[in-house]
């Protein structure tokens, strides 16, 4: 495990319960695309304590995974359904056969990873997901002035080697304030059709490209939602040997 994901993986453990009560509320627009697309079994990428994996239950059988022992654990306790199947694991070894999952949604954790394990995540989701079955993934964006102004300071500290925090520009540690004191969670912060490249990077097809305001502030989100097909992986095989 990466010390980036092995840090935001501690402090996710350790705000789960102030978590659970402050993202209770699902995203109602991204609820809406997901129901659009949607088709049994689903998977919850990052599921947190289940704020979108529960509105599905009633439809079907829910894959809910998460890094974090104490969010599934909360998860759990919020409800017994029988459709529900939460998973403790890593995004980049995702415990499921394969081309077993209907629909797929990577809400707002797929920017908690570095370039490595994100690429690694979305070969998983690839992977996974049925032929002619769709994904949505949303992240964070950089375009946002205090993300953007502490992610280059933390870049620049990085590169002076004068504090060693992050290896790529729009990687950044964000803080948590807690009662004991601040945790910090790693992102990936998008600049706009960057998540639209690594998707199609690893094969998979875009079928819309979004950004995503839920508290009104301009450039929050970024949100894709991808299908997977065989012609989208051939192009993208081909884009990778044309690159090398």
């Amino acid at each position: 495990m990466s010390k980036h994901i092995a840090a935001t993986k501690a402090a996710f453990e350790k705000i789960s319960p102030i978590y659970d009560r402050l993202r209770r509320k699902p995203w109602t627009t991204i609820v809406r695309l997901i129901e659009a697309v949607y088709r049994p079994p689903l998977l919850d990428a990052g599921c947190g304590t289940g704020r979108h994996s529960t509105p599905f239950l009633e439809k079907g059988d829910v894959v809910a995974v998460d890094i974090a022992y104490n969010m599934v654990k909360i998860l759990n306790s919020k409800t017994r359904h029988k459709n529900l199947h939460a998973v403790v694991a890593d995004l980049s070894r995702l415990p499921l056969r394969d081309s077993c999952i209907g629909t797929a949604i990577y809400i707002a954790s797929i920017h908690h990873l570095p370039k490595k394990q994100r690429t690694r995540a979305l070969v998983e989701l690839r992977r996974v997901l049925r032929e002619k079955c769709y994904a949505v993934i949303t992240a964070w964006s950089l375009l946002q002035l205090k993300l953007f102004a502490e992610a280059l300071k933390q870049y620049v500290l990085s590169k002076l080697k004068i504090r060693h925090l992050v290896e790529d520009f729009g990687d950044v540690y964000i803080k948590w304030h807690t009662p004991s004191g601040p945790v910090y969670r790693f992102y990936h912060l998008y600049v706009p059709r960057e998540l639209d490249r690594e998707v199609e990077k690893i094969g998979l097809r875009i079928v819309g490209s979004y950004r995503f305001n839920p508290h009104r502030k301009l450039f929050e989100n970024f949100v894709v939602l991808v299908v997977k097909s065989d012609e989208a992986r051939a192009s993208g095989e081909m884009k990778k040997r044309s690159s090398v």
